[in-house]
């Protein structure tokens, strides 16, 4: 981790309206991240920790106060904009994987690289790094219904990858393992982050979130806590 810091909320908010109701999702985030970090949000259910990972990684965008992300205003940029950005420069990982069941792992690994208009020659030889990276080489060629939950994240971690992000979000990237494939999925998202990989990781489980370096803890749309081991 060095000093850089590659994405700034300053008073951030979220507001979802229901009729006369206002459900404020964020309430006044003020959050720096530095380059090379990992970091865990965690809170209750409907406390905002997945609306703070949308903001982040440029799916939803903020009702108010301002999102800096290396250097660029972000809150300036239209949709487009933002879409370009997320593809050259983020990646994702979910917690149901989210990989297109008809096609094969390789082939949900090249995706990212299709839109950004990356040779059929290039694609492959990159998705097949990318695959043995996460040690899923030898199951290239087969689809997800072929595969454990375990080697299904590791495709998609794979793909989240891809594109050399400068920041990957992991939204409960074990919530749907068993125990051993969940310490293997951490594994590499540590490694990936002692080799400078910046994460950015929502999980409710805090063994999960002992492999990050810092903790942030929110509560109805507020950092209450953060940096550091706080438990």
């Amino acid at each position: 981790m060095n000093d850089r810091i590659i994405a700034r909320l300053s008073g951030v908010t979220k507001i979802y309206k229901m009729g006369e109701y206002e459900l404020r999702a964020l309430d006044g985030v003020d959050l720096e991240v530095r380059e090379g970090e990992f970091i865990a949000v965690m809170g209750h259910s409907g406390s905002g920790k997945s609306t703070l990972l949308n903001v982040l990684g440029m799916l939803d965008s903020p009702t108010g106060g301002s999102y800096t992300f290396d250097g660029a205003n972000i809150e300036k940029y239209d949709d487009d904009q933002k879409a370009d950005l997320r593809l050259k420069t983020l990646g994702f990982i979910f917690q149901n994987f989210n990989l297109l069941p008809r096609i094969s792992a390789l082939e949900n690994v090249e995706l990212p690289l299709i839109y950004s208009g990356v040779s059929p020659k290039e694609r492959m030889k990159r998705a097949l790094e990318a695959l043995k990276a996460v040690g899923m080489e030898s199951r290239s060629n087969h689809k997800p219904n072929e595969l454990s939950g375990g080697q299904c994240q590791r495709v998609a971690i794979a793909r989240a990858l891809i594109n050399e992000p400068k920041i990957v979000f992991a939204d409960e990237p074990t919530g749907n393992l068993d125990t051993a494939s969940s310490k293997d999925i951490m594994s590499i998202l540590s490694g990936m982050n002692k080799s400078g990989k910046t994460i950015i990781m929502v999980t409710h489980e805090s063994d999960i979130a002992t492999y990050a370096g810092r903790r942030i803890f929110l509560k109805d749309g507020k950092i209450i806590g953060g940096g550091g081991n706080e438990t």
